[in-house]
């Protein structure tokens, strides 16, 4: 896939934002998890291959849940 995204039509524009880090904890991307994240830093850099921790916080009037895991970039 060339996008990291959730989906869910639960979830509207701005109720949950992703957060991509580097292997010690550098927060490297930021990005509204519909939008999705393609790979790449803040600085619009392309990231290498690798395993990258992430979260996912999902803020809505009901309900407020945040989401852990990796994934793997792949070039």
């Amino acid at each position: 896939n060339s996008q990291f995204k959730i989906i869910n039509v639960n979830i509207l524009p701005g109720q949950a934002t992703m957060r991509i880090y580097d292997r010690w904890g550098a927060k490297l991307f930021e990005v509204d998890a519909l939008i999705g994240w393609d790979g790449k830093d803040q600085n619009d850099t392309y990231l290498g291959p690798g395993i990258y921790p992430y979260t996912v916080q999902i803020v809505r009037p009901e309900k407020r849940e945040l989401l852990k895991g990796t994934v793997v970039l792949i070039r």
